[in-house]
């Protein structure tokens, strides 16, 4: 559900605390019933499903098997010899990143992108971190069948914490940009969701259990736990009045790490990708 990850509620009522309370008990007599209930209502980002790319080149389609159902795909191909990826947020869609596109097209890049799964244009019903993750890596897979080499990726929000998640080769020393990405992804989760009245209990007991199915452990997907990971090959752009993804939790992550911080104001968390100044630093970066 978008607007509970994306406003805040904090008022106390009557309401909310009997459904922490029905949530709660929920999970210790029922864990599968408030599994499956809380991933239907707390794993579908109800992204815009239809929308036009407002961009110079047309792309290439493609479509990626993966566990959740097929991910669209897409390539604008400028015949150039480097090729950038980017990979948006929560609820969002990849026409998100039109005009950071034809900046880079322009620049001489070939750049792909996709929706992920239950995002924009792929398929599917649920979505999740670990979805994210998988239809990255599907897509990586996609690109490293063409022939292709990756130079570098641009993350938006969640985005971000499936590129610093993903083990793949393709990922390996290229140069990366993070934009409003969530220093702090799980807590916030836990605070919004219990801002509505659905208890921690729940929460925790929807990431085992999608823990589960993957075979993974979310413990282990907090960003904090590949600060080792950053060098100066990383780039962290971030608004300081970001409502959604706070600023001073990033900044204080990556401080003593290789990575670069670029700051900016009244851009918020979804205009940085409009904003000229911050795509101007964005291909910068890919320059080097």
């Amino acid at each position: 559900m978008k607007s509970i990850y994306f406003k805040d509620n904090q008022k106390k009522s009557p309401l909310k605390a009997l459904l922490n309370f029905w949530t709660h008990g929920m999970v210790i007599l029922t864990p599968g019933i408030s599994s499956a209930l809380a991933k239907k209502v707390l794993c579908n980002p109800y992204s815009k499903r239809k929308y036009e790319f407002k961009t110079k080149i047309d792309p290439s389609e493609f479509s990626v098997e993966t566990k959740l159902g097929k991910v669209a795909a897409y390539h604008f191909a400028n015949h150039g010899e480097k090729h950038i990826l980017l990979t948006h947020g929560w609820a969002d869609n990849s026409a998100r990143f039109s005009e950071l596109i034809n900046s880079l097209n322009t620049e001489g890049f070939d750049v792909w992108t996709f929706d992920h799964i239950v995002h924009g244009k792929s398929e599917g019903s649920v979505s999740h971190l670990f979805g994210y993750i998988d239809g990255l890596e599907g897509v990586l897979n996609l690109i490293e069948s063409k022939g292709f080499n990756l130079n570098g990726v641009v993350t938006h929000s969640m985005g971000g914490v499936a590129v610093m998640n993903s083990q793949h080769l393709l990922l390996n020393d290229v140069r990366r940009v993070f934009v409003s990405a969530p220093a702090t992804f799980f807590e916030d989760m836990y605070q919004k969701i219990s801002q509505i009245g659905i208890s921690h209990s729940t929460v925790t007991n929807l990431l085992k259990r999608v823990s589960r199915e993957y075979k993974g452990d979310w413990e282990k997907l907090r960003p904090a736990n590949h600060i080792s990971g950053l060098t100066n090959r990383d780039l962290f752009i971030h608004d300081v009045g970001d409502r959604v993804t706070n600023f001073t939790s990033l900044k204080e992550m990556i401080e003593g790490t290789e990575a670069k911080l670029n700051e900016t104001e009244n851009l918020g968390h979804l205009r940085l990708l409009k904003d000229s100044s911050v795509i101007e630093s964005i291909g910068n970066h890919f320059r080097i």
